[in-house]
This record gives structure tokens, C-alpha cells and sequence, in this order.
């Protein structure tokens, strides 16, 4: 499979959960970045199965999932911009006090899935680590 089919047949399985991610939200900013993180959660999702054990090993859905979390990082930082808030959101109003120390920590998740490894069950579950320890740092500082 071509690197674009990858990337549309990844698009294609996870478009749902980003669906869902917006029930009940009313501010059109907060629904967006709520899909951006939707679409990181839907990829990690599928390497952590992989490395679980309770999906079978694939080095092409790895890299799909991988992917997905690759062209959804960069626009992590740009959808918290201008600040918006929901009664549903789980960002902590921290984010812009902090933007600096939040972009730094965007800038980690994006330099783990740049160099996402899933060509061995050895090289992913060392790839979802350092991706793991990225986005665990910034939701205990960031997420509500």
C-alpha cells in the first residue's frame, strides 16, 4: 500500500471517533481541537493495542496510526489559538498562561511521532513509549 492509501485508509477508520468527540460542545474552536486531539487518541489507540497484545502486530496499520498522529501534531498548538473555552472542554486555562511551556511540550509530541518506529514489535512498543511519555506530560500539566 502507498503512503497515501495508508493515509486515507487511516483517515477512514478513525474519522468516527473524532465524530464523537464533539457531543455536546457549542464552541466551534473548542469542537476543533477536540477533533485534533480526537485524531492523536485514535492513533495511539492502535499502537497500544499492537503493544498490548490485544491487536495482532501490523508494521503497515503502525505506521498509519503513526501516521494520523504525525499530520494531526502540528496543528495541536494552532487550534488552542485564540483561547476558547466550553463548559466541556477539558483544557486547563493554564495552557495560555503557560503557551510557551505548552508549545514545548507540542513540540515533544511532534518530535515523537517524526521519529515513530513501528517496523518491529520491538521498535514500536520503544516508539509508543517516548510518544506516550509526550503526551502523558502534557495532559497531567494541561488537561482537566
Amino acid at each position: 500500500m502507498t503512503h497515501r492509501r495508508l493515509t486515507a485508509a487511516a483517515l477512514l477508520i478513525f474519522a468516527p471517533f473524532a465524530a464523537t468527540a464533539h457531543d455536546g460542545v457549542q464552541n466551534p474552536a473548542v469542537k476543533k481541537r477536540m477533533a485534533v486531539m480526537k485524531e492523536i487518541q485514535s492513533g495511539v489507540k492502535v499502537m497500544g493495542e499492537m503493544v498490548k497484545g490485544a491487536r495482532p502486530f501490523d508494521p503497515a496499520e503502525a505506521e498509519a496510526a503513526a501516521e494520523v498522529i504525525r499530520a494531526a501534531a502540528p496543528r495541536v498548538v494552532p487550534s488552542f489559538t485564540p483561547e476558547a473555552d466550553d463548559p466541556k472542554s477539558e483544557a486547563n486555562p493554564l495552557i495560555w498562561s503557560e503557551f510557551s511551556q505548552f508549545e514545548a511540550e507540542a513540540a515533544a509530541l511532534e518530535r515523537a511521532a517524526t521519529g515513530f518506529d513501528g517496523s518491529t514489535p520491538e521498535a514500536l512498543k520503544a516508539s509508543f513509549t517516548r510518544l506516550g511519555k509526550a503526551c502523558r506530560s502534557r495532559h497531567e500539566h494541561y488537561k482537566e
